[in-house]
């Protein structure tokens, strides 16, 4: 669906076949009558609209129902509702965000504007930022670098690039341990020497 910033446009159109006893638009504290057109669709013209998101659902007959034909949802005390945006808002438009601030603008206008739960996944570097977000309870979990991407996918039983990037891993992570204590080994051994001397 969509909608132009300040100017009446259909919002919603469906074929039906038979009679609807009432077909209703209903955005919250609102509501709007849809009628059947000469071609058989029901519609409903509202506007103008301001610019930003508009919660909305049908009454079909007395049932609440949400768009079939949209998949933007939103939810809100136990209801469903369908959501369109309509350009222009500082709040909803889309925008070019900072390089590693994307899950930070999603926990901030998205989990913290509509409440809706957010599971961030990224690299193993930022995984540490995120961790005061999870323990205030401001997202719901952190899939961090290729070891959080295969214990996903070990967790819905449908291992894939993740689990077989895994070895490679832990080997390259045991050969740099192994390293560290060989350099070690030989930085002593060389003090040792010079201690003699």
């Amino acid at each position: 669906m969509k909608v132009a910033p300040n100017e009446c446009a259909p919002v919603w159109d469906m074929d039906r076949n038979g009679s609807i006893p009432c077909l209703k638009m209903t955005i919250p504290y609102q509501g709007a009558a849809m009628t059947k057109g000469a071609n058989g669709v029901w519609e409903v013209t509202l506007g103008p609209l301001e610019p930003g998101a508009y919660r909305y659902n049908f009454n079909v007959g007395g049932l609440t129902v949400a768009d079939p034909r949209s998949a933007a949802v939103s939810e809100s005390n136990n209801n469903l509702w369908s959501l369109v945006v309509v350009p222009g808002s500082e709040t909803y438009d889309e925008r070019q965000v900072p390089h590693g601030a994307v899950a930070d603008m999603w926990i901030q206008f998205v989990g913290g504007r509509f409440n809706q739960p957010i599971i961030v996944g990224c690299t193993g570097v930022n995984a540490p930022n995120l961790y005061q977000y999870l323990h205030a309870g401001q997202i719901k979990g952190i899939i961090g670098g290729l070891q959080g991407a295969a214990e996903y996918e070990s967790l819905i039983e449908k291992p894939g690039s993740a689990t077989l990037g895994m070895p490679a891993q832990s080997w390259g992570h045991g050969l740099i341990i192994l390293l560290l204590i060989i350099g070690n080994i030989g930085f002593l051994l060389s003090r040792k020497k010079k201690e003699k001397k």
